[in-house]
């Protein structure tokens, strides 16, 4: 799957979730899109409880 990403003028991107700018070292991907930390720790959290169930 492509990665996509929005990226603002000086090249940052925005995560999926919550909109926080991100540097593009700093973003996680999921399913081709792009998350910052907390959220991206979100998701895993949900995904891993979903498993359980």
């Amino acid at each position: 799957m492509k990665n996509t990403e929005w990226k603002d003028k000086n090249n940052n991107i925005r995560c999926e979730s919550c909109g926080k700018t991100i540097t593009d070292n700093k973003i996680f991907w999921e399913h081709g899109l792009g998350y910052c930390k907390k959220c991206y720790d979100d998701i895993q959290k949900y995904n891993s409880g979903k498993r359980k169930s």
